[in-house]
């Protein structure tokens, strides 16, 4: 006979399991707000309040998210950035029992973040104050969280960025950091896949050169940004300084009639917001508005009821909260503490910087544009199509970029037609995924080559010279056997890039040297061999390459003058190579204030370009022959036999196969 259950039997079941029933998952959404605490050693002590810090709870939703894996902050100064990336680590680390990592630009930095940030925020909370060691057992190489590690590394030693793992992971002032010293970071983590989350914060700095900004332009982040809602229109809207300006959206102060600056003081004192309506907000409708704000990411949009509509640009496990100004914290007293800030450091270059960067939340441009991207089209466009030699041009050069994704060499070969006097044109440009497709696309240029406009033979590559700085030893490899087509290594000078190349002869300036691949060669030896044309390495000239393009871009050497340079029309108005922006790239480079070339964003093309403008030098002898025609497709006809030196005699030199065998002959 079957016993039928009784009350205390299904309490068993039950207790049974709750004990055997795994924990819920972690929100750090409600922890966080829940248990960390503020000490009075850091701004704003208390309990960490949503409130004061709005903009924080997408962000806290997204460390929830198990399709999100990687968090950029991208945030100016009183927006608690740094307070609440050291919040998720705690909660994450504390709460999983997995271990974490904490890394700064350098050592310093990295000591300081645990000593006043980290290790006051888990003595305020009660989940983690017993389990933290005594501060006179503490040590420097980690924090301990109960039997959990919490590693301390800095982006300046690559041994504490290897060899441990991490499933959370903490990275501060990223901007500063060598990008591949991220990487390191990222690898830590590798083996956790979507269980690990990697926090990446930090303010913009110079352009060109701020690594959290291309980690958040690049194609896999989906970049969100901040709108906040005007409390009387109702209007959603990004808030932006304005400089001030009248009838723009932006932070406004009283200008005294008639006088031609206004007082610090009072514009202090009597500064508002204009929103995209023209409507008046006050300090005192700060925190409504704030609060009300929502995170958009590129392709949405919002309405006055605040229905977002629109599908995101990029679907992506990197989600980047970017452009976060101070205009935005509730931890300032108001519109007239920004404004009291900028006239405070308006006459100061290095303090102005401070403010763009660490107050609006902007790169820093050592040298604004002079050129605008829809001026190129007017001032370089023809319409002629690509991949057709114009009617004039004699010979084809190549320059080719290199970059690389996972284990693939990526190319992106540059063809120009040259005419007399060094009239040229773009005729290609593509992307080449891989050295045997690169090697297919050399002998496609130097056998088959591009039809000409006038009906007759195609012209071919004469020259091709592909960059070897960031992929030395793989280029030189790949080169190497198509030096019979002409193609060569280009590299940089590691010593002085910028230096002017002096011939001998006129004192000119040259467009390149040629080298060696070897660099332990004596002088001497280096020199004979060059005399000789044994080189087997081009070094291009920064200065005058770059100086070159500028004068095309700028218009100082104009469509109409004997040596222009021009570039199909379809290149700027049409989709000529799939995500290549043209203007945007051959505008990348610019010149800082030491006369150094930086570049603001992504640049192959550019840098192609100055590539075959570096082979077509040398295919005219730097220059030397612009002004005697070439024969078409390149070919100068046969050239005299240099000069033999006699066999020397007895007692003096070698003799060997023929031929006198010279010391620099090895």
């Amino acid at each position: 006979m079957n016993r039928v259950p009784t009350l205390t039997d299904n309490q068993l079941a039950r207790d049974v399991w709750a004990a055997w029933r795994p924990p819920p998952p972690l929100r750090v959404r409600q922890w966080i707000p829940a248990n960390v605490r503020i000490p009075g050693s850091l701004e704003t002590p208390g309990e960490f309040d949503v409130g004061l810090y709005p903009h924080v709870e997408e962000v806290l939703d997204a460390v929830d998210d198990p399709t999100v894996r990687r968090i950029l902050l991208d945030w100016a100064t009183r927006n608690g950035k740094t307070l609440t990336a050291a919040a998720l680590l705690i909660a994450l680390v504390a709460n999983t029992g997995r271990p974490g990592l904490l890394a700064s630009v350098d050592e310093d930095r990295a000591d300081d973040t645990i000593a006043s940030t980290l290790y006051p925020l888990l003595e305020a909370c009660d989940a983690t104050r017993h389990r933290i060691k005594k501060e006179r057992e503490r040590n420097r190489r980690e924090v301990l969280i109960g039997n959990t590690k919490i590693r301390r590394a800095y982006a300046g030693s690559k041994g504490t960025l290897a060899g441990y793992p991490a499933c959370y992971v903490l990275a501060n002032e990223v901007s500063l950091w060598p990008l591949n010293m991220v990487q390191r970071a990222i690898q830590r983590a590798k083996l956790f896949g979507f269980d690990s989350k990697l926090i990446f914060e930090g303010k913009p700095e110079t352009v060109g050169a701020c690594t959290i900004t291309a980690l958040i332009q690049a194609d896999t982040t989906d970049r969100r940004y901040r709108y906040v809602k005007c409390p009387h229109c109702g209007t959603y809207q990004r808030l932006v300084w304005g400089d001030g300006a009248p009838d723009t959206p932006g932070v406004k102060w009283k200008k005294p009639a008639g006088a031609k600056h206004s007082d610090p003081i009072v514009a202090a004192e009597t500064a508002w917001y204009r929103c995209e309506s023209g409507c008046r907000v006050e300090n005192d409708d700060r925190p409504a508005m704030m609060r009300a704000g929502r995170w958009l990411s590129e392709g949405q949009s919002i309405d006055r009821q605040g229905r977002i509509t629109g599908q995101r640009k990029v679907e992506s496990e990197n989600v980047a909260f970017t452009g976060l100004s101070t205009l935005y914290s509730l931890a300032i007293s108001g519109w007239g503490q920004i404004v009291a800030e900028f006239f405070d450091c308006r006459h100061d270059r290095e303090l102005m910087r401070e403010f763009q960067t660490g107050t609006l939340c902007i790169p820093w441009d050592p040298a604004p544009r002079t050129i605008q991207p829809h001026e190129l089209a007017d001032r370089l466009g023809v319409d002629e199509p690509l991949r057709v030699c114009p009617e004039w041009s004699r010979f084809l050069t190549a320059g080719a970029d290199v970059g690389q994704v996972g284990d693939t060499l990526i190319f992106y070969p540059w063809v120009s037609a040259w005419g007399l006097h060094g009239r040229g044109q773009l005729i290609d440009y593509r992307i080449v995924w891989g050295a045997d497709e690169m090697r297919r696309v050399i002998l496609e240029l130097a056998r088959e080559g591009y039809p000409h406009a006038d009906g007759g033979a195609p012209l071919r590559v004469v020259r091709g010279g592909i960059d070897s700085g960031s992929f030395t030893e793989a280029v030189y490899s790949f080169v190497a056997p198509l030096r019979s087509l002409g193609w060569w290594p280009l590299k940089g000078s590691s010593k002085d890039p910028d230096r002017p190349f002096h011939t001998g002869a006129d004192g000119g300036i040259e467009f390149y040297k040629l080298g060696f691949q070897r660099t332990d060669v004596p002088v001497k030896l280096v020199t004979a061999r060059v005399k000789l044309g044994q080189a087997d390495l081009i070094l291009p000239n920064t200065r005058r390459t770059q100086q070159r393009l500028e004068n095309y871009l700028t218009g100082l050497v104009g469509r109409d003058a004997p040596d222009a340079y021009t570039i199909p029309r379809e290149c700027f108005e049409g989709d000529a190579v799939p995500g290549v922006d043209f203007a945007e790239q051959l505008l990348a480079d610019f010149e800082d204030e030491h006369g150094h070339w930086k570049r603001r964003g992504p640049n192959e093309a550019r840098d192609s370009w100055r590539y075959s403008l570096v082979m077509a030098w040398h295919f005219k002898r730097n220059g030397q022959d612009w002004a005697r025609d070439t024969p078409r497709g390149g070919q100068r006809g046969p050239r005299p036999r240099p000069r033999q030196r006699p066999p020397a005699g007895p007692g003096g030199g070698f003799v060997g196969g023929g031929r006198s065998f010279l010391a620099t002959d090895r």
